[in-house]
């Protein structure tokens, strides 16, 4: 195996990104699938919320999620 290959394994592969409003609704804001990207960025109109969650589906191999940061600007 090379490098890239160690690098990969670790990578979140599928992922979803859910958010709950004020008046406690969940909305699924992004559903990944085959991500190979290790920083990766999304982009979302304002909205007022009260939860983010992260929900990590699968990675490329390793047996666990390797979150490092999340970050929320507004």
């Amino acid at each position: 195996r090379g490098l890239g290959d160690v690098y990969k394994r670790q990578l979140v592969k599928d992922y979803r990104l859910y958010i709950t409003t004020k008046d406690q609704k969940s909305k699924l804001l992004v559903d990944i699938k085959d991500n190979q990207l290790p920083f990766v960025s999304h982009r979302f109109e304002a909205i007022e919320i009260k939860a983010l969650e992260l929900e990590v589906l699968s990675t490329h191999g390793l047996d666990r999620a390797q979150i490092y940061q999340v970050r929320v600007y507004s």
